[in-house]
């Protein structure tokens, strides 16, 4: 009988098949391939194929476990949680008109990497901002830098990935870049889940036998037990939830106290872990900033050219 299949072992069978793929594609590259190899030759292209992926891993990975904390770690509802995170969505919308225009004057080099740096940077700030007493609105300076940065990131992007693409092989160049975005939300979510899962084996015990010093000593061993068989899979997204719950038949004043301490357990314990599992996509994101870097200047046509050399006749 086949057993559960990981998280680790899909990511694995996912690359596989993507390197069966591409090796099938590069065999057939001189008849009809889906993914045509020479359009990689464009340094430009190449390195947006990347910083796509990485944003797609970073987005998915760094929202997964921050919706959580709201939900479950704060206490908000759905729709308070997605309000939370509004601004960060508005400010971005107000940006990104301007970042696109000023991206087709200019190539969109600079702006890309401040972009992408404002993010990284909001981000960062959020995860210093999280903790366990944290309110509905204490992400807010964070989000506001990372929205800022989010608004001067994706049209600089696609301005830079398709501008010396040839018109044939436009089609290609933009699915490749959609492709590319798709994979790595896949991979980040995927990552990131099995990194936040492991961190929580570790953490929400270690935080429940700091907290099992408050209550009495009977019930300090089935306590710590009960969280080391949620952080297994036992977790669920939502208000109130701490993964675990008091046996029924205790008295009153002792299902008070381990609710309580159950709580403060599980706050503590998903806020460190979440903490630690962000630096993973907040790297990334960092890397595909420093991509930008490489990013070659607009190339000159030969129309500019002689237009600048007549003017300097001219003058």
């Amino acid at each position: 009988m086949w057993g559960p299949i990981t998280i680790p072992e899909l990511i694995g069978a996912g690359a596989l098949l993507m390197v069966i793929f591409f090796v099938h594609q590069y065999l057939t590259r001189d008849k009809e391939p889906l993914v045509p190899f020479s359009i990689f030759s464009d340094r430009n292209f190449s390195l947006m194929n990347w910083v796509v992926g990485a944003i797609a891993f970073s987005m998915l990975g760094l929202f997964l476990p921050l919706v959580i904390y709201l939900q479950s770690v704060i206490g908000l509802t759905a729709l308070k949680a997605g309000i939370a995170i509004a601004p960060m969505s508005l400010l971005s919308m107000f940006i990104a008109p301007f970042a696109g225009r000023a991206a087709d004057r200019m190539s969109g080099k600079w702006i890309l990497f401040s972009g992408l740096t404002l993010w990284s940077a909001g981000m960062a700030l959020v995860v210093w901002l999280a903790r366990a007493d944290a309110g509905q609105w204490t992400l807010l300076p964070g989000l506001l830098v990372a929205g800022a940065g989010l608004g001067m990131t994706f049209a600089p992007l696609q301005t830079i990935a398709m501008r010396d693409i040839v018109p044939r092989m436009a089609g290609a160049a933009s699915g490749l870049i959609n492709t590319s975005r798709q994979l790595g939300g896949v991979i980040g979510s995927a990552a990131v889940g099995a990194l936040l899962q492991a961190q929580l084996a570790t953490q929400l015990p270690k935080a429940a036998r700091e907290e099992a010093g408050t209550l009495p000593a009977q019930y300090r061993e089935q306590f710590v037990s009960n969280f080391s068989n949620a952080s297994t899979g036992n977790l669920h997204v939502g208000a109130g939830q701490t993964g675990v719950s008091p046996p029924p038949g205790l008295p009153e004043q002792a299902r008070q106290a381990i609710a309580g301490a159950a709580e403060k357990a599980f706050r503590e314990g998903f806020t460190h872990a979440m903490r630690v599992t962000l630096i993973l996509p907040l790297a990334v994101l960092a890397a595909a900033a420093l991509s930008c870097l490489f990013i070659r200047g607009r190339r000159r046509s030969p129309e500019s050219e002689r237009d600048t050399a007549h003017a300097a006749v001219a003058g």
